[in-house]
């Protein structure tokens, strides 16, 4: 198959994160560690309205291993990255 031919990769958008938001409140987030989580992958929003806009699986995979990698470096437990990761994968 050519370029023209290939599948997008599923894409977390902006518009499926807030969903992923919901979760995450629901599941005892506080709006500071939804902010935190939401930062990691705030790049991956900004081409917002083209095809390339929204979270990757690698971009996920990325994410969550920089999370995992730095418990120090932010709020979130590595129950809370757990529950981010399983929200953000069902939105894919």
């Amino acid at each position: 198959m050519g370029l023209f031919f290939d599948s997008p990769k599923p894409r977390v958008t902006k518009k499926e994160f807030q969903k992923v938001r919901s979760i995450l409140m629901s599941k005892g987030f506080h709006p500071h560690d939804i902010t935190e989580a939401e930062e990691v992958f705030h790049a991956d929003f900004d081409n917002d309205g083209t095809s390339g806009s929204g979270i990757t699986t690698k971009e996920i995979d990325n994410g969550i291993a920089w999370l995992k990698q730095n418990i120090g470096k932010h709020r979130l437990s590595e129950q809370k990255i757990d529950i981010l990761e399983s929200a953000l994968r069902g939105k894919l």
